[in-house]
């Protein structure tokens, strides 16, 4: 019974790190088989029958050697599993982008989008793998990993409790809060902007032992905090946890890094902010002309991005081509950023389906610059080209303009 307990105790321990094996074995067979094996040689011979192992115990033992021994194997096997499937997810993935970045026209295009990778099946998969493992700290990257690209899959669930998400943060805050490989699910964490992860996101600042992780933590909270809003207080807060993130070293974030994420961060908090001053702009819009952003200095402008394929497009379409109707004789102009090809948004101009003046973004390289991850999205800049107001197009949009403008 000694020899179960120890090795039940030590199964955890042993699973991520197959390579004590060896240590495991002098521990458990030379300080309790052989260092007591001759006491219970001498007292067996005194009563007989009565010391001896049982058939019970025997096979007990046998069965708590077998499990400790294949448990290496098994988290080996489920974490290699793991890896197969989500590399395999991001190659199908990275090809069918750049099959759509090559459609020459919108046909082209919507025939494309229909080949996107099935995440759900892929993140099912992994979850079946992952979910008996989740005490085990390999499953820590591959949690993350579902968190970043099949999130409507660890959502999923007949109640808020029942879902992987929330089976993921019990894990992980029960039993690797200061892991070393903890750092990739503070950040994916942020991507469901749920407040209540702050405070988890703090102890593990407080008391992970890794400075990389630390850094993570604090950069986590940066970002839940920029999406609480602009505020002063709010503002203070974001720069001090950056720069303790500034500070830390760097450490692998998927297919980025730490220090990358916080270079990242500080242009949001200091570039795309309310108040601060907009990323000018260059490029070209339907006949070829160059133009600049700045060049509407002077007036207020709501600067949106949109896709021909974006959610409720036309009712979104609908609602710019009246504002840019009602702009008229005022110092205000909508300017569109478009990652359409030119020639599908060359076609909407000509149907009529767009009568504002758009930059061709077809290389997405002003998306890249305001930090675009979802369309529709509307800036609203003053007459000195400010952030005023940002969000989902509808009437905050045309109020905040109005506002500006004074009407």
């Amino acid at each position: 019974m000694v020899l179960m307990s120890n090795a039940t105790k030590i199964i955890p321990a042993c699973v991520d790190r197959p390579s004590a094996w060896d240590t495991l074995w002098v521990r458990i067979i030379s300080k309790n088989w052989l260092r007591n094996w001759p006491e219970k040689t001498k007292r067996s011979r005194i009563l007989g029958n009565q010391n001896k192992l049982s058939h019970v115990s025997a096979m007990r033992i046998f069965v708590g050697f077998f499990l400790l021994s294949m448990a290496p194997v098994l988290g080996q096997e489920g974490a290699a599993r793991a890896k197969a499937l989500t590399r395999a997810y991001d190659q199908k993935f990275d090809a069918w982008v750049e099959s759509v970045k090559d459609a020459r026209n919108k046909e082209a295009r919507v025939a494309a989008w229909k080949d996107r990778p099935d995440s759900k099946a892929y993140g099912a998969a992994v979850w079946k793998v992952v979910r008996p493992e989740l005490n085990k700290s390999w499953t820590l990257e591959y949690a993350a990993w579902m968190m970043t690209t099949t999130p409507e899959v660890v959502v999923s669930g007949k109640s808020p409790q029942s879902t992987p998400l929330a089976m993921i943060r019990k894990a992980i805050k029960s039993s690797h809060a200061k892991s070393p490989r903890v750092g990739p699910y503070c950040l994916a964490l942020t991507l469901f902007s749920d407040p209540g992860d702050m405070p988890f996101l703090q102890q593990v600042e407080l008391q992970n032992p890794d400075k990389a992780v630390k850094g993570a933590a604090a950069l986590g909270q940066a970002i839940l905090l920029r999406k609480l809003g602009d505020d002063f207080r709010v503002m203070k807060q974001r720069l001090n946890k950056l720069q303790t993130a500034i500070k830390s070293p760097d450490l692998k974030i998927g297919r980025t890094t730490l220090q990358g994420l916080v270079a990242d961060e500080l242009y949001r908090t200091t570039k795309l902010s309310i108040g601060a001053k907009s990323p000018d702009v260059r490029g070209i819009d339907i006949t070829g002309d160059v133009f600049k952003l700045s060049d509407y200095q002077g007036k207020v402008v709501v600067f949106v991005f949109w896709t021909s394929w974006m959610p409720n497009a036309d009712e979104t379409l609908a609602f710019l081509n009246k504002l840019h109707e009602e702009a008229k004789g005022k110092d205000l102009v909508i300017i569109g950023a478009c990652q359409d090809s030119l020639l599908t948004l060359r076609d909407y101009t000509k149907e009529g389906k767009v009568l504002f003046r758009n930059f061709a973004d077809f290389e997405q390289e002003i998306e890249t610059t305001y930090r675009v991850a979802r369309w529709p999205l509307c800036y609203v800049l003053d007459k000195e080209g400010k952030i005023r107001h940002k969000g989902d197009p509808g009437p905050f949009v045309r109020i905040s303009a109005m506002a500006i403008l004074g009407e």
